[in-house]
């Protein structure tokens, strides 16, 4: 049985929630060690035969710090080497796969000629170069594959009061964050939203003192998602998969944060993904005049029929590559 090496980016969950969707679905073919926060990783159901190996690389930015972590992990033992969106030079070869909707020095504008080299020693292996068919966003011309979204739809139709309202766990600029927080706060308090029962993400609940804010903590457990009938996000691909597996009507916060969210939300207005944009200062009103259940429906059914199992193409390509 073949050894894969897993590095996963552990800014953010989003990285992890999805590279063990695929490790998962692997670990029926494959030995899997899996490089990322081990305490981050405890918030999802990893499968036991699975080998967790504790390697926190965290803000992008810090690119040196970050990268000479890597140079301690001897890759060249594993069959093969899978990344979630971390490249190295010294760990492309004629055996590593990428799964990436983005680059971070692309995103982060980060400017160095070792990015070149990173480019170039892709596209001499031939990397295959996983990503989201509506949401792979690499400028420069690389061996991508277009995949579903990870997992099965599992959506189931409801129409009640309960919203979720997702920031992700990346960091967001501060003086962004303080606009969003008194935002969010004014819409727990605005009388005329009394009948929805808001749930807000553990990563936020410090600013939110619940004894002046009446709502629910919310886990990003499947068993929450089945009680929400409408999210309120921040744009990041793990929610977004998330929100689509489950049937999830979506509303987008229309403040600017990096490349990848002003691209993502670029798409979900393309492909009608979204119920629409708020600012959050005009959601109660929004929220008034443009939801009834017909068109939740229409939305609820649109991400039914997206593509799915991409998981399942992953592990088709590497049985077929790495027999």
């Amino acid at each position: 049985m073949k050894t894969i090496s897993m590095l996963v980016c552990d800014n953010g969950l989003g990285h992890i929630s999805r590279s063990i969707f695929v490790a998962n679905y692997l670990a029926r073919k494959f030995n899997i060690h899996f490089f990322s926060s081990a305490k981050k990783i405890e918030k999802f159901h990893l499968n036991k035969k699975i080998n967790i190996k504790n390697l926190s690389i965290g803000d992008p930015k810090n690119d040196k710090k970050n990268y000479s972590k890597l140079k301690k992990i001897n890759f060249k033992k594993y069959d093969i080497n899978y990344s979630d969106n971390l490249i190295d030079k010294n760990i492309i070869n004629k055996n590593f796969l990428l799964y990436s909707n983005f680059f971070w020095h692309q995103i982060l504008n980060l400017k160095s000629r070792k990015y070149k080299l990173i480019e170039n020693n892709l596209r001499k292996n031939n990397t295959p170069i996983f990503g989201n068919y509506i949401f792979q966003n690499i400028k420069c011309k690389l061996n991508c594959i277009k995949i579903g979204f990870l997992g099965k739809f599992e959506g189931k139709f409801k129409y009640n009061n309960n919203i979720l309202i997702s920031l992700g766990t990346a960091e967001i600029e501060k003086f962004k964050k303080k606009k969003i927080i008194e935002r969010i706060k004014n819409i727990l308090r605005n009388p005329n939203l009394k009948q929805y029962n808001f749930y807000i993400d553990k990563h936020y609940i410090r600013y939110l003192d619940q004894r002046k804010y009446n709502y629910k903590i919310f886990s990003y457990k499947p068993e929450m998602f089945k009680k929400i009938s409408l999210a309120i996000i921040k744009p990041g691909f793990g929610i977004l998969n998330d929100l689509f597996r489950h049937g999830i009507p979506i509303v987008n916060i229309s403040f600017k944060f990096n490349k990848e969210f002003t691209f993502n939300t670029k798409e979900l207005k393309k492909k009608k993904l979204i119920l629409f944009e708020t600012n959050l200062k005009n959601f109660p009103l929004k929220l008034k005049s443009k939801i009834s259940k017909k068109k939740l429906f229409k939305i609820y059914k649109r991400y039914k029929s997206l593509k799915w199992n991409g998981e399942q193409e992953i592990f088709e390509l590497l049985v077929k590559k790495f027999k």
